[in-house]
């Protein structure tokens, strides 16, 4: 699984295994100083091949670009969600 974030200048930036928290990244420092952000509103990229969401930051609530989440994926990650909601193991 790969994590980037893509900041306010339309830069993308891959975040390192060590920088994710279990709700928050850490990435260049806000305005108000603090160092995470969190992801809001979640949902598949037209790609079909990554999740977005919008990053925060979470000390003062400031938009700070987007996160990018790319897992592995079979078929695609609509079809992916519809086989896993279905009970199906995938070995």
């Amino acid at each position: 699984m790969k994590v980037k974030w893509i900041d306010e200048t339309d830069r993308s930036h891959t975040i390192p295994a060590d920088a994710l928290g279990s709700d928050s990244v850490e990435v260049a420092a806000c305005t108000c100083g603090a160092n995470r952000v969190a992801g809001t509103g979640k949902h598949i990229a037209d790609d079909d091949r990554h999740y977005e969401a919008r990053a925060v930051c979470i000390s003062c609530g400031a938009h700070r670009g987007r996160l990018e989440v790319w897992p592995s994926t079979l078929f695609g990650l609509r079809e992916d969600e519809q086989v896993f909601s279905m009970g199906v193991k995938v070995y």
